[in-house]
């Protein structure tokens, strides 16, 4: 069985046989106030149900300051999406925010989640759209 090749700027490599992909993009807007990330998981049904189920997840831990404020199935470009949003008020810091939008790519879930201060949550919300309405799901380089 063959290990996939990756190409990632001008580095390449190959993953060890057996190994599981659970890649995790990290983009940095300049000054850093927000960030993005894209990652994938497992998708077995409905997608609006999955995405239901980790926000009843994140609720169950009763993280200090958090807050569900909306999870909605959309359409993003080409897509349909489940996105959702909250809110993080952590003791003396910045208030923060954070929007996710989950698209399904077959049995797996695209997951890209934006965290950014209150004050940059219109930024969040285009930086996700942006690149939700970009994907590609199946692309090869």
């Amino acid at each position: 069985m063959s290990t996939p090749v990756y190409a990632w700027r001008d580095l390449r490599f190959s993953v060890p046989a057996g190994w599981r992909d659970d890649t995790l993009v990290t983009l940095t807007a300049p000054g850093a106030g927000l960030n993005l990330t894209v990652s994938r998981d497992a998708l077995a049904g409905d997608l609006l149900a999955w995405a239901r189920a980790q926000e009843n997840a994140i609720a169950a831990q009763r993280p200090a300051g958090y807050r569900a404020v909306s999870l909605e199935k959309t359409a993003i470009g080409p897509h349909t999406a489940v996105v959702a949003e909250r809110e993080l008020v952590d003791g003396g810091k910045a208030p923060l925010v954070q929007r996710q939008a989950f698209v399904a790519a077959g049995g797996e879930v695209v997951i890209v989640t934006a965290t950014a201060r209150r004050a940059e949550r219109a930024a969040a919300v285009a930086a996700v759209d942006t690149l939700v309405s970009t994907l590609v799901v199946g692309a090869r380089p």
